[in-house]
């Protein structure tokens, strides 16, 4: 050992930043294997929801209702009820991801991620993520459920009540209601704004995948002057850039999951981040595909319609994009990263 006091505890002092930056590394080490039952369930659940015709997504048009109970009656045959306890139970909230994804693909005609949040806290009622100190909020799907909750990033849970519609439905969000809160509520945990989120943008990653199978069988099959759309490169390459994103919003949504599963103190910053991709994804993948199909992306009997529609309430509740980005700033320590703020001095 030195005898020079002031060298061995240099050295200490290298040695233990050494230590502390691979256990950060190790901690950032991320196991994406999906287990095997959340595969098989997911499996499941694609035969079930009809993603190949979106008969029952259509349906709603005309029986709203009927629809709604169809979809949660899937959702329950594939396990909706056994969802207590997801923050618990990673290989349980990695098959509750899953399902919102094939839910996703099929545009299925129900509150998904609410329906998956509130399972997972014993509820038998939608459970919807809302921004703080809201005394009435829109909520999708709540016109046709006598009951709806809601959870702020804080935690706090409140049983809400529609109120009677008083004018025509909206286009966008057809079965949405205004809310307003029916006693104080009560404490929950603030993590389960975070899962909510994460159900969402699963949600939206299957519905991207269908939109990306659309597209490349509308490239393969339309011919236009002589040739398939697929021979135009300004439109291939607007497909690579959607299916890039998309990708990258599914591989950030499965980290996420396992954050939230690894990590007790991630929650809404680790939300944010991947509700900002989540956002621009669907604002980028659907600009490119609706370029991609032209004007008949927009006939009502379209399927890239009617998964517009699916997507569009989830884009503004709980916060819009720009409050999103604002909101992630107050975050932004909360990204794993090996270099924190102030760590380099």
């Amino acid at each position: 050992m030195s005898t020079d006091p002031s060298a061995d505890q240099e050295k200490y002092t290298h040695c233990h930043a050494l230590d502390c930056h691979r256990t950060q590394q190790k901690s950032l080490f991320v196991d994406l294997t999906t287990p095997e039952v959340a595969l098989d369930v997911a499996r499941s659940a694609r035969a079930s929801f009809g993603a190949d015709d979106l008969a029952l997504a259509r349906s709603s048009w005309t029986d709203a209702a009927g629809a709604l109970s169809t979809a949660v009656q899937r959702l329950r045959h594939v396990g909706l009820d056994d969802f207590g306890g997801l923050d618990s139970d990673p290989e349980l909230a990695m098959v509750a991801c899953l399902v919102a994804e094939e839910a996703g693909r099929a545009a299925l005609p129900a509150p998904v991620a609410a329906l998956i949040t509130g399972a997972g806290t014993g509820r038998s009622v939608p459970l919807h993520a809302v921004d703080r100190g809201v005394d009435q909020v829109l909520l999708d799907y709540a016109a046709l459920l006598d009951q709806s909750c809601t959870i702020d990033p804080s935690g706090h849970i409140v049983p809400m009540m529609a109120t009677p519609l008083t004018a025509d439905p909206k286009m966008l969000a057809p079965h949405a209601a205004v809310c307003r809160p029916v006693g104080d509520g009560e404490v929950g945990s603030p993590r389960t704004w975070a899962w909510h989120e994460t159900f969402s943008a699963f949600s939206s990653s299957g519905a991207m995948s269908h939109v990306l199978d659309l597209g490349a069988r509308h490239l393969n099959e339309r011919i236009q002057f002589g040739k398939p759309l697929k021979t135009r490169q300004a439109l291939e390459y607007r497909f690579v850039d959607a299916a890039v994103a998309a990708r990258g919003l599914r591989e950030l949504a499965l980290f996420t999951a396992w954050r939230l599963n690894a990590d007790p103190t991630a929650g809404e910053g680790a939300a944010l981040a991947l509700r900002l991709v989540h956002l621009e994804t669907v604002r980028d993948v659907m600009r490119h595909i609706h370029q991609i199909h032209g004007a008949i992306g927009f006939c009502f009997e379209h399927d890239l319609a009617l998964i517009s529609q699916y997507l569009q309430f989830r884009r503004y509740q709980p916060v819009p994009l720009s409050q999103t980005r604002a909101r992630l700033a107050d975050h932004i320590d909360d990204i794993p990263s090996l270099h924190r703020a102030g760590s380099l001095g």
